[in-house]
């Protein structure tokens, strides 16, 4: 606050004759005095103080012998500070009773405050522009049914541009910038000029009025597992902090990216739809078990489309909103050219796996056991020929 104030919860004994009490603002190093003042004598309730401190003397009455009252002294510390040409700095008061002499003598009494820190907070910290992209040489991706998608350790880069005003009067001892990467996979970085992520600072100094600073990370990796987004809302969004307040969040343009970062999951006898490990083409492989398919070709009518763990026509592809939308044509990365446009693909699709059975060369019956979304259910999908399944052996 600006200003402090101090007082006792009851009477003090002692006043009256030739008491008096002085009040000393002490600088930051505790023994420069900012400003001080001695009353004269107190002998009765009134104003004792001048300048920036105010000393009043409430409740005077006798104490038996002597004289007691309620003293309480305001202190203008922002009128100190701004009389010294000082924006706001640490303090102490030290305020003491020297009492009557005749009455009571029984020596000085003394109050010393706690150090503290009196932040004007002009300027609340500000960031102009935050920024993501590729970090060349450094983005990792697989394909699904002919996407591509960002996966598990692709790099990006984030530049914050003119940070200002980061350490005003006071600072943060951490998260002084906090970056935060929607959809992306990427965990929130709390950063600090002075801590961590200080190499990634540049132009900072710890001077009160330091501006212009800027940041840049170009490893920023995607690091959550079976983590999958499809959309045109990817963002990165920075928020300047200082000790009492939080700037304002700056925001980069949105992005329209695909990243999934499941392993394979498809086994001998699971198919899940994660992975095309085990998909094969028509031939089956000329009787192989292992899977056989491409996949970065683009898919051709009558091809299903492995998405978002589920097997899907073409043209039915989603994004993680639930919105349909087959066109991926605009959507990055495109390291291994731009991305298919399934629109016309709404042709019934067969997708076609090996299940292997090892338990012996013969078996009198098996289950399947269906799982996830359909347009009623397994069982009546199937009655009605929307879902079809074909089974034959080997060779």
């Amino acid at each position: 606050n600006s200003t402090a104030t101090f007082t006792t919860g009851s009477e003090c004994t002692g006043f009256g004759g030739n008491s008096t009490m002085t009040v000393n603002v002490y600088g930051a190093d505790g023994v420069t005095s900012l400003e001080s003042h001695t009353t004269s004598a107190i002998t009765g309730n009134g104003s004792y103080g001048s300048g920036n401190i105010s000393i009043t003397i409430s409740g005077y009455a006798a104490d038996t012998t002597r004289f007691k009252a309620i003293p309480s002294v305001t202190v203008d510390i922002g009128a100190i500070f701004t009389s010294l040409g000082r924006q706001g700095g640490r303090y102490n008061v030290v305020i003491s009773q020297t009492v009557d002499t005749a009455t009571d003598g029984s020596g000085t009494y003394t109050y010393t405050q706690t150090s503290v820190f009196y932040d004007t907070n002009p300027n609340t910290p500000s960031v102009a522009s935050t920024t993501i992209a590729e970090t060349s040489g450094s983005v990792t991706t697989k394909h699904l049914s002919g996407i591509e998608y960002y996966t598990t350790g692709s790099q990006f880069t984030v530049d914050v541009t003119q940070i200002d005003n980061l350490n005003r009067n006071t600072a943060r001892t951490s998260n002084n910038l906090s970056i935060t990467f929607n959809n992306y996979g990427i965990s929130t970085l709390n950063q600090s000029p002075f801590g961590s992520g200080s190499a990634n600072f540049s132009g900072w100094s710890n001077a009160f009025d330091n501006t212009n600073a800027s940041y840049q990370k170009t490893d920023s990796s995607i690091s959550s597992s079976s983590f999958r987004y499809r959309g045109t809302g990817a963002n990165v969004s920075a928020q300047p902090r200082d000790t009492w307040s939080s700037g304002s969040t700056v925001s980069s343009s949105n992005a329209s990216i695909l990243i999934d970062t499941y392993g394979t999951t498809s086994t001998d006898l699971i198919e899940r739809f994660d992975d095309e490990n085990r998909r094969q083409d028509s031939t089956f492989n000329t009787g192989a078990t292992s899977g056989n398919w491409n996949s970065t070709t683009s898919l051709v009518s009558g091809e299903a489309l492995v998405l978002d763990g589920k097997l899907q026509i073409p043209s039915t592809a989603t994004l993680s909103d639930g919105s349909t939308n087959p066109d991926f044509s605009s959507f990055s990365p495109t390291s291994g050219g731009s991305n298919p446009n399934y629109t016309s693909l709404s042709a019934a699709s067969n997708y076609y796996r090996t299940i292997v059975d090892t338990t012996g060369s013969s078996r009198a019956g098996f289950t399947i056991v269906f799982s996830g979304d359909f347009i009623v259910d397994a069982t009546t999908d199937l009655a009605n020929s929307n879902l079809e399944i074909f089974i034959s052996k080997i060779a």
